[in-house]
């Protein structure tokens, strides 16, 4: 027996502009699955213009993908009132979930929506009919640096972002123009991140170590002492006490007190040879008070660990694989998947330290012992490589989507903005909007009324 899934949107003007979607599910002896959508081209609820319909299935978080096309949606053009889009053979389970988005293709590749919706989580069983809604919602996502194959974004005082040689700046996305940046005098950018002070400053990590940002003018960070510099992947810190660290390919390491381009940096290289893959996956900084903070590292080798600024000179890969307590890093104690990315959040007095895993996302308030890890809602099943947390909404990024979890409940997938900014590459918030970054651009993504 073949599983069917056939959703109908039927399309109206509502006050709100929100048009609602009615889902119902049933198994059958049909030949395929079948999602029908009546997309009434005079509703704005689509925005201007809308002409294809994109659909996305998931099950336990996990993209059912349409091997026909590079992204994995299932698309049909909007033609009079109606698309019809066809997802075959879907197994009977508890945990799927649809993403449909409305938008206008563009020459070269790039897709523009004009409206998308999630669904709640439901179930597929043979011979039940279930009925599910969603909501398509109006978005209007503004892109910049069009073509720009962009690493990295960070918010201080401007919106900073990166190719390979140059760093671009301006006070709002519709600002960026790709003939105002700073060029880096030698080396390629890999990425950039901010310090933990109040007033954060950019950091700049390139094949030939780490540079600050500093008005205007582009300095280097400690010395190498006549070694070739490592290709740092990530940097935090705390510039007002000159305490950085930094993550490279197949090193970590920290500098203490420095004078800004004299200080020799301590270098910990990690290269085991029966070690496949990059050995650290991520680094977070958190500031404990006006002159330290620690440092939390995400490995392959050993977990994860944290290190606090006055122990740097005392870290080398000995005490990292030893894993002892009472040294100076300290291990995470729980058994949880392979940690691969942090967030982190303070507010008021509370702190609540967030890990991305390769299935699902855990946080705890428990930063001195790090355990009473608990798995945050609607995330099971996804592979995080970066967190960032702001207020009561998360933002996540996967290899190929980005997830926003609004309130600590309500989960919206976007795997339709690789059609917009290219492969993913990095995120971060500018108030309630989220900037993504990829291989072809940047763009500005509202959320405050999802």
């Amino acid at each position: 027996m073949k599983n069917m899934l056939r959703l109908i949107a039927l399309l109206a003007v509502p006050i709100l502009i929100l048009s609602t979607v009615s889902c119902a599910i049933w198994t059958n002896g049909s030949e395929g699955s079948t999602i029908t959508m009546s997309l009434s081209p005079s509703a704005k609820a689509l925005g201007e213009g809308a002409s294809e319909a994109r659909v996305w299935v998931y099950s336990n978080n996990v993209l059912v993908p349409n091997p026909a096309t590079v992204d994995g949606y299932y698309s049909a053009s909007v033609s009079g009132d109606s698309a019809t889009v066809t997802v075959k053979d879907l197994a009977p389970g508890e945990n799927y979930r649809v993403v449909a988005v409305a938008g206008v293709p563009q020459t070269g590749g790039t897709f523009v929506p004009s409206a998308f919706g999630t669904s709640d989580l439901f179930g597929i069983k043979a011979g039940v009919e279930t009925s599910v809604s969603m909501t398509l919602k109006t978005i209007n996502i503004t892109p910049a640096l069009s073509g720009i194959n962009l690493k990295s974004v960070v918010l201080s005082d401007k919106i900073y972002t990166a190719d390979s040689t140059r760093i671009y700046y301006a006070s709002n996305i519709g600002a960026l123009s790709a003939n105002t940046y700073r060029a880096l005098s030698s080396g390629t950018i890999n990425s950039l991140n901010l310090t933990a002070d109040d007033t954060p400053r950019v950091l700049i990590n390139t094949s030939q170590g780490v540079s600050i940002l500093r008005q205007e003018d582009i300095e280097s960070i400690g010395s190498w002492g006549g070694e070739t510099p490592p290709n740092v992947l990530q940097s935090g810190g705390l510039d007002s006490a000159y305490t950085y660290f930094y993550q490279a390919d197949k090193e970590l390491g920290g500098i203490v007190g420095a004078n800004i381009s004299g200080e020799k940096w301590n270098r910990i290289k990690i290269e085991l040879e029966a070690l496949a893959g990059k050995p650290i996956l991520d680094l977070l900084i958190i500031r404990k008070d006006a002159d330290t903070f620690y440092g939390y590292f995400a490995t392959r080798v050993v977990g994860a660990f944290k290190v606090g600024s006055n122990k740097i000179k005392e870290i080398d890969l000995e005490a990292i694989l030893k894993k002892e307590a009472g040294g100076p890093i300290s291990f995470f104690g729980e058994s949880l998947p392979l940690i691969q990315a942090f967030g982190y959040i303070e507010k008021d007095v509370s702190k609540t330290l967030y890990v991305g895993t390769k299935n699902g996302v855990y946080y705890t308030t428990d930063l001195d012992t790090l355990k009473g890890f608990t798995l945050l809602e609607g995330t099971k099943g996804l592979n995080i490589i970066k967190v960032i947390v702001q207020g009561t909404d998360e933002a996540f990024l996967t290899s190929k989507e980005i997830v926003i979890l609004k309130g600590g409940s309500k989960v919206y997938k976007m795997p339709f903005l690789t059609s917009v900014v290219g492969d993913l590459t990095d995120i971060a918030w500018n108030g309630t909007d989220l900037l993504v970054t990829g291989t072809k651009g940047i763009c500005s993504v509202p959320t405050s009324d999802l």
